[in-house]
């Protein structure tokens, strides 16, 4: 999923006309740093809740695997 994820913030910046890969390129333009640091922990924060909530489904559902 990690790849995906990489795959859709930069899909939206170079073809987008929404979404948080096209605001951090428009704030890019405007060298709006500060922001751009926000969007970035927006989605490392994102990445993470999905991450969790896959490894609680898998542990969950799948009780024979192995996920840590």
């Amino acid at each position: 999923l990690g790849p995906a994820w990489v795959f859709l913030i930069a899909s939206e910046a170079i073809a987008a006309n929404a979404g948080l890969g096209y605001r951090i390129f428009v704030v890019q333009r405007q060298l709006g740093m500060n922001i751009i640091l926000l969007y970035v922990a927006l989605i490392m924060v994102i990445g993470l809740i999905i991450d969790g909530l896959m490894r609680w489904f898998i542990k969950s559902r799948y009780r024979w695997s192995e996920v840590s």
